[in-house]
């Protein structure tokens, strides 16, 4: 599937006629997805700016759990075929981020997923490689 139809295709599932695609958040956030393979994990680009720093100059630590939210949403959509409700969002941080870091990327996983539920991962990681926040969701599926 190709990226430029995916936000086309989720349009197109049960419920997707009530959807802003790609969402507000995702645009103000400058999300770019990088990468979906189908049912299993979405790898989604964040760019970094001064706004986002504390006083310090560290990216403020809860910009990370937002950008895992907006990995993890299209990822849970698409997987379930219909709309998602997170239940949890839970963040562990690991490294300090900066600017000079220019952008996160995060690559959100499918771990476990039943009739009524997804159980979801994810990892973050600097223009490094190197791994600086990680996150665990459970989603809801919606009927």
């Amino acid at each position: 599937m190709e990226l430029k139809n995916l936000y086309k295709v989720m349009a197109e599932m049960p419920g997707g006629n009530m959807l802003t695609l790609p969402p507000e958040s995702s645009k103000e956030m400058n999300a770019e997805i990088m990468e979906y393979v189908e049912d299993e994990s979405i790898k989604v680009k964040f760019p970094l700016y001064e706004k986002y720093n504390n006083p310090a100059g560290i990216i403020l630590g809860g910009f990370l759990p937002v950008f895992f939210d907006l990995s993890f949403g299209p990822l849970s959509y698409l997987a379930a075929k219909k709309p998602t409700a997170s239940l949890d969002l839970n963040t562990t941080f690991i490294r300090p981020i900066t600017i000079k870091d220019k952008e996160i990327i995060v690559k959100a996983s499918v771990v476990n997923r039943s009739k009524s539920f997804l159980i979801l991962e994810a990892q973050a990681f600097n223009s490094k490689n190197d791994l600086v926040a990680a996150a665990t969701s459970r989603m809801m599926i919606l009927n």
